[in-house]
């Protein structure tokens, strides 16, 4: 997470994740890779916009990839976290469209139904995990409670980023 110094486009941090993955070992590998240019809302930019967002993760995303595909080999699992619908998984400027043509699984879970909160309010936030092994049933909400908007600052600054901790 680059919020806190790691950033997998840095060749050192690369070294030093990888050397992790190999000579290590990591039995279960996850990631959640920044959403901005690959969300619904992404869509809204003009074409021209959106894809140079995109090729700026370019290195990140193939790095990404590659640590996946090594987990696969080693028999060793994997779970990439993205907002549901977005783009990173399908789209052909990710490298991670990739690892859809090897066994995945796909999981859509409402947020809201595992607990997350936010200034005391539910937080939906619909989610998709993909994963080479088994994960579960998709969580959907139930829709017997609100929910608070993500878009914006409180606080504690942007809410999206307050939610994003695993």
């Amino acid at each position: 997470d680059d919020r806190y110094c790691w950033d997998i486009a840095r060749p050192f941090d690369q070294c030093l994740l990888l050397s992790g993955l190999l000579e290590v070992g990591v039995d279960a590998l996850f990631a959640a890779p920044s959403c901005h240019p690959w969300a619904l809302n992404s869509r809204t930019f003009t074409k021209e916009a959106r894809e140079s967002k995109r090729q700026g993760q370019y290195a990140t995303l193939l790095f990404l990839a590659v640590a996946c595909f090594c987990q696969l080999l080693m028999g060793r699992s994997y779970t990439l976290e993205n907002p549901a619908f977005s783009d990173i998984f399908t789209d052909p400027l990710s490298p991670l469209h990739w690892l859809r043509s090897l066994m995945f699984t796909l999981r859509y879970i409402d947020q809201c139904m595992t607990g997350t909160e936010l200034e005391g309010s539910a937080v939906k936030k619909p989610t998709h995990l993909q994963s080479c092994s088994a994960q579960g049933d998709d969580q959907r909400c139930t829709k017997e409670h609100s929910h608070i908007r993500l878009d914006g600052c409180g606080p504690g600054g942007s809410r999206t980023a307050q939610t994003a901790k695993y």
